[in-house]
């Protein structure tokens, strides 16, 4: 739901800038069903020539499937989990609408994440994409008239923290997005190797760990969204859920019993239950304006048991990762 993201109410079409082939250019984009066959989706690009390259097309295909998670390993992926989880097949639900290349959804906007509001969030998110607005000023009237993307790695490198902080009011967030985009760069950090198969959880947790502001949230919310789906993110949005369905005071012995049996697909059943719970407080997501997107969130503070467990939640995070890694091991 963050920028430049926008799922169009009353049209039901996902809108957002997708970059063609150069990785430089940016067009608006609507994505919906096809409305003669439904299995299907129609792709308009809004743009001023007659055609795109057969590059181009391609480019924006990839970038659609990596976002719906339409490949062959998601649909398997889909399959198993709804096998284990008889509400998820009765929704039709089992993928997580993710951005259209590994350096958006995952490193920067898991950072932005990080010890804030979503509304502040949702903010820093639309900052930076009216900020990759003004960089592009130069080029076609048709990519100024439409919203920003989300800034490239490139872009990012380029931009001093001090801008980072003042237009986007990202705080000390700045340091750690213009270090990771410069990695990114400079070939320090490879992120076609974290989508690469035959690297283990292990071994791409270790990876990202290297780089500074990337605790365990952040770490397991990357590999997430790569389709590692064991490791559940944990923040304080988890601990309300918990608490607030479950009222437990032992937190980390309810996520276990909850989601274990949904292996190796936690994630999934955890993010079922999340939106069950925000599309009870607000409307489906789907059918929810932009302006609301702030309010998709769990009530605040829940008495004086979120206080207690609040202080929990970091180790509670590295235990669930110990715990999947130790499991692993016996295995082997």
């Amino acid at each position: 739901m963050m920028a430049p993201n926008n799922c169009n109410s009353s049209t039901k079409f996902l809108q957002r800038p997708l970059r063609l082939a150069d990785s430089v250019t940016s067009l608006h984009v609507s994505i919906s069903h096809d409305l003669i066959n439904q299995h299907s989706l129609f792709i308009r690009v809004y743009h001023g020539t007659k055609t795109l390259s057969l590059q181009d097309q391609q480019a924006i295909k990839d970038q659609v499937s990596r976002m719906l998670r339409i490949t062959k390993k998601d649909e398997g992926d889909v399959k198993e989990f709804q096998k284990l989880h008889g509400e998820a097949k009765d929704k039709g639900f089992g993928r997580l609408l993710c951005n259209p290349c590994l350096f958006e959804p995952s490193p920067i906007k898991c950072i932005l994440l990080c010890n804030i509001t979503w509304k502040n969030t949702l903010s820093m998110a639309q900052a930076l994409c009216e900020l990759q607005a003004e960089l592009v000023r130069t080029t076609s009237k048709l990519v100024r008239n439409k919203c920003g993307n989300f800034p490239s790695s490139r872009e990012l490198a380029n931009m001093s923290q001090k801008k980072l902080k003042l237009r986007c009011n990202v705080g000390y967030r700045a340091k750690y997005i213009q270090q990771f985009a410069k990695n990114v760069e400079s070939g320090n950090i490879d992120l076609n190797k974290f989508e690469q198969q035959g690297y283990s959880y292990d071994q791409l947790y270790q990876e990202l760990t290297k780089n500074k502001g990337f605790g365990n949230f952040t770490c397991a919310n990357v590999l997430m969204c790569i389709g590692f789906y064991h490791i559940i993110p944990t923040d304080s949005e988890t601990l309300k859920l918990l608490l607030k369905v479950y009222s437990s005071e032992s937190v980390e012995d309810v996520a276990k019993e909850i989601y274990d049996k949904y292996a190796p697909f936690q994630c999934l059943a955890y993010w079922l239950e999340l939106i069950n719970r925000y599309e009870k407080k607000v409307e489906r997501l789907c059918e929810l304006d932009k302006s609301k997107y702030d309010t998709v969130t769990l009530s605040e503070k829940i008495g004086d048991a979120y206080d207690h467990h609040e202080k929990k939640l970091k180790r509670f995070s590295s235990k669930l990762y110990l715990q999947n890694k130790n499991k692993r091991k016996r295995k082997i």
